[in-house]
């Protein structure tokens, strides 16, 4: 690794472990789940057409359920933002030591969301810091060596898709039983 790729790293990390010291977000982490968090971000790579109309279905299915659903896309290169049903942000939105600075991804990061889902097969280095940032009560992404950006990580094989993510996340979280109270002690 050159010096100034070490110095880039340096700075991001910096820069990411003073976002999550200073993260302030609202308790009750316990108290998600999938069916009952009304408010729910979406991160997800949306350089991909099939992928990306994959994603859009999902949060559709959860508005119908009466669900708010905010978007973030990812849409590589030099793409074009504008006309897209969603927010998103290019490589254009980032900053020399790779921390994602555009207006939209700023905006993404400040809403109190009840549950974040990142809805990628394979961990991204924009996407873990647009989370890990997050004011969100409840994180979901895929299983990465930075653990502070997730509270729940999904592990599967590189080649599986997003069908596959969504599944094995919506199996996990359903499986999360809030209607109980903890024993009192």
């Amino acid at each position: 690794m050159g010096l100034l790729q070490q110095l880039r790293q340096m700075v991001y990390q910096r820069s990411l472990q003073k976002g999550i010291k200073a993260r302030k977000t609202p308790s009750g982490k316990s108290s998600v789940n999938l069916k009952n968090a009304k408010n729910i971000g979406i991160l997800f790579d949306a350089t991909e057409i099939n992928q990306r109309n994959k994603v859009l279905k999902y949060a559709e299915q959860f508005r119908k359920q009466g669900k708010k659903v905010r978007l973030l896309g990812f849409v590589g290169e030099q793409a074009e933002l504008e006309g897209l049903a969603f927010s998103a942000y290019n490589n254009k939105g980032i900053n020399w030591a790779s921390i994602p600075k555009s207006e939209e991804v700023l905006e993404f990061i400040q809403q109190p969301f009840e549950l974040l889902l990142n809805i990628e097969t394979v961990p991204n280095q924009y996407s873990e810091y647009i989370a890990a940032l997050s004011k969100a009560q409840l994180r979901v992404g895929p299983s990465t060596e930075n653990t502070d950006c997730y509270d729940l990580m999904i592990g599967l094989n590189a080649k599986a898709g997003v069908d596959q993510f969504i599944q094995q996340m919506e199996s996990l979280l359903g499986k999360t039983n809030i209607e109980n109270e903890a024993a009192k002690l």
